[in-house]
């Protein structure tokens, strides 16, 4: 880690991990959504992990909306969760996923979470119990609402913590295990 990354790294900020491709990850809603929060008086960065070829586009919005301070694309990172580790909050906002792994290592690493509500994974994820919260896709302002409620109700982050660690437990071998006999069961006896 170079001594700028350590210098960024032991600043307050949210974090989006994607690759750099402006439809499917939606880069609009989320760089919208951080501007409103920026003019709510929020002072934390997102830093931005991810390379691809829509980062050009990436750094027009960013100039475009005079974020080039707060804002910061990261590149590829060989070992993301040291990032992930240090952030106060994470940020998914694709229009459509297959699996949104990033997703399943925030949660992890016991982060809070907030991220579209697009096909398919972030409700399969996020849900039962409630361990994040889900804004519809594209809508910047309900993205800025989400993190607002995450970033200071206490209460709420207790809860959410509490559901963290049940959520955990159902990636557990043992679950995971236990839960691949039942269905092959199910299968040899034809239900």
């Amino acid at each position: 880690m170079t001594s700028y990354e350590k210098e960024l790294i032991e600043r307050n900020y949210f974090l989006a991990i994607s690759r750099l491709d402006v439809v499917p990850k939606d880069f609009e809603t989320l760089i919208e959504g951080y501007l409103i929060l920026k003019n709510k008086g929020i002072k934390e960065k997102l830093y931005i992990i991810g390379e691809g070829n829509g980062r050009v586009k990436i750094e027009k919005m960013i100039e475009e909306k005079k974020l080039g301070e707060d804002v910061i694309l990261l590149g590829e990172k060989k070992n993301p969760y040291v990032w992930i580790k240090h952030s106060k909050l994470f940020i998914h906002s694709s229009r459509y996923e297959g699996l949104p792994t990033v997703l399943l290592e925030a949660l992890m690493m016991d982060k809070f979470i907030v991220s579209s509500n697009c096909p398919t994974g972030p409700t399969e994820i996020l849900t039962n119990p409630k361990v994040g919260e889900l804004f519809d896709v594209g809508d910047a302002n309900q993205l800025a609402e989400k993190v607002l409620k995450v970033l200071y109700d206490k209460d709420y982050q207790k809860e959410l913590l509490k559901n963290i660690q049940l959520k955990k437990k159902e990636f557990e071998l043992s679950e995971i295990t236990e839960k691949f006999h039942k269905t092959i069961e199910n299968l040899c006896n034809g239900e």
